[in-house]
């Protein structure tokens, strides 16, 4: 079939075009232009009032350089009330839904309304001017997610030129267009009856998809205008839905003009499903270490210490833990892996949980203790809760690669908050301290990960977390043959029995001896020679800081 048309289809536009312009609207009886129409429907596909609006606006774009038109601007070629074109709504839609005309003001709406600005499809005008039969340009349409109403929001939101009532008016539309969406659904059901709530929530998505801070003055003042006063004092206490049902928090809130907020992680979650991942920001005071970036080191153990190590090993293989945990559902008990390391400085416990990363293959969700403490009332709260939070996050995004493995929740050093719960609640620090230990023993109830934590100060332990711990492996200092073994290893030009006399005389741990072998390398680079016994001798004597003796009297 030939792509050509039997009549010429740009005149009889004009034809059409030229007899409705200025006739109120009132289409007179005139042969030439009944057969214009007659052609066009036939061409168009549409319906004979249809076409008429088409061809006045394909008449405006080429009078106009090619500028979009709106009822206002048709009303004013046809010399007729925008209200009369309005009724013709069924007709405007019929062209949206072919594709011929896209409302610019609206990209997901087919719906007409008087902010309607329609553009005219290139595909169409090209087919017109080349006289061919109408070619469409076929877009695959991506699927319509919960981030483009968010988006799509949070831009009219910013917008200066829209009034509230029409940004309140779009959303609404917009919501009807995603009503089906899970995201849309829930929110409704959660905030069912304020509108400018949900507009609030949809900017702060928005900004949180930008990684934009939202900024409480600022969000309140673009959403509610001049209501910007009542609607900060509720914010500020905290009183709306938005807060009681757990989708958005202050990351700082020290006064209204300063306070920032952000989503939760129920509202994260709720926004992107399984993508969250990919928006997910460290959180403050931890850090993923990857196990091809630790170094292998040989560990030396003690019988004990050998045998308590392994059998964690075998039970971090891949295949092991699954089975393990498979078993551990099925009987009603909790599947997460806790293992406290604990004994006296230097002894090896924080490199082993490097080495058991290494040698499993799985990466380290590392917490800094003294990050994970703020200045201000509440705020360690979150922060514990956010960095359980982050590592489900991060344990999803591990599993979701392929051979991913869950990654290790690692607390070096954490003494300072698996303590001893206070029993004076006198003082905030003390309810802080307790709040944030609860949070972890909570936390440690339904893990489904591994969760390792070493301490020097294990007397200090509440009794909670010790029955928590599924490993617990104590280090002490190493013994004489495991600082032999030590030695030789680190040094191996050592002779044996300088290798028995070092390991007797000086009781050190592992860490210790690592610190006099740093200060032998640095020698040999300095004097570029191999020190002494006598010298290494006399570093070892000062390895250890002296203990001042407590004298009484003058």
């Amino acid at each position: 079939m030939t792509k050509k048309i039997r009549f010429n289809v740009l005149s009889a536009v004009t034809t059409v075009a030229s007899t409705l312009e200025d006739s109120k609207f009132k289409i007179k009886d005139n042969k030439t232009f009944n057969q214009a129409v007659k052609h066009l429907d036939s061409y168009f596909g549409t319906s004979s009032r249809a076409t008429c609006i088409l061809c006045s606006m394909i008449s405006y774009y080429f009078d106009n350089q090619g500028e979009t038109c709106d009822f206002n601007d048709l009303a004013r070629f046809f010399d007729c009330s925008v209200m009369a074109l309005i009724s013709c709504k069924d007709d405007v839609e019929e062209l949206m839904k072919k594709g011929y005309i896209s409302n610019i003001r609206g990209t997901y709406s087919r719906r007409v309304s008087l902010k309607n600005e329609f553009l005219l499809s290139e595909s169409l005008l090209t087919s017109i001017l080349r006289n061919e039969k109408i070619s469409m340009e076929v877009k695959r349409e991506k699927k319509r997610t919960a981030v483009d109403l968010v988006q799509k929001v949070g831009r009219m939101v910013s917008s200066r030129d829209m009034e509230t009532y029409q940004v309140l008016n779009d959303t609404m539309d917009l919501e009807e267009i995603f009503a089906d969406d899970p995201f849309v659904k829930t929110l409704k059901m959660l905030v069912p009856d304020d509108v400018l709530l949900r507009i609030f929530f949809y900017n702060c998505c928005d900004d949180f998809i930008r990684d934009f801070d939202s900024i409480l003055n600022r969000s309140v003042n673009l959403v509610y205008g001049d209501s910007m006063f009542d609607a900060m004092k509720s914010f500020m206490r905290e009183d709306n839905a938005l807060f009681k049902k757990n989708l958005i928090e202050f990351s700082k809130k020290e006064n209204a003009l300063d306070a920032t907020l952000e989503l939760t992680s129920y509202a994260k979650e709720l926004l992107l499903g399984d993508d969250v991942h990919m928006f997910s920001r460290m959180e403050k005071g931890t850090n993923i270490i990857n196990p091809d970036s630790i170094a292998t080191k040989k560990m030396f153990y003690d019988k004990v210490n050998e045998s308590d190590i392994q059998r964690l090993k075998e039970s971090l293989k891949d295949e092991t833990l699954k089975d393990i945990q498979n078993r551990l559902k099925a009987k009603g008990l909790p599947n997460g892996i806790a293992v406290l390391m604990y004994g006296a400085p230097g002894t090896g416990k924080t490199e082993s949980v490097y080495q058991l990363a290494k040698a499993t293959g799985r990466r380290v969700f590392a917490v800094d203790i003294s990050s994970s403490k703020s200045c201000w009332f509440g705020e360690s709260e979150k922060i514990i809760k956010k960095i359980f939070t982050g590592y489900r996050q991060f344990c999803k995004s591990c599993l979701n690669e392929k051979d991913g493995k869950v990654p290790i929740l690692f607390f070096n050093e954490a003494d300072g908050i698996l303590s001893r719960r206070q029993e004076n609640l006198m003082t905030p620090s003390a309810q802080t301290e307790n709040t944030m230990q609860n949070i972890i023993l909570e936390e440690m109830e339904k893990l489904d990960g591994i969760m390792i934590a070493t301490t020097n100060l294990v007397g200090n332990l509440d009794s909670a977390f010790e029955r928590r711990f599924l490993f617990k492996i104590r280090f002490e200092n190493p013994t004489v043959e495991t600082k032999k073994k030590i030695w030789k290893s680190k040094l191996e030009w050592l002779e044996d029995k300088d290798l028995e006399l070092f390991a007797n005389k000086y009781d050190f741990s592992g860490g210790q001896i690592d610190n006099i072998v740093r200060k032998v390398t640095m020698d040999e680079v300095i004097t570029g020679k191999r020190p002494r016994v006598e010298e290494l001798h006399a570093l070892c004597k000062v390895e250890k800081l002296a203990k001042e003796e407590r004298r009484i009297g003058f």
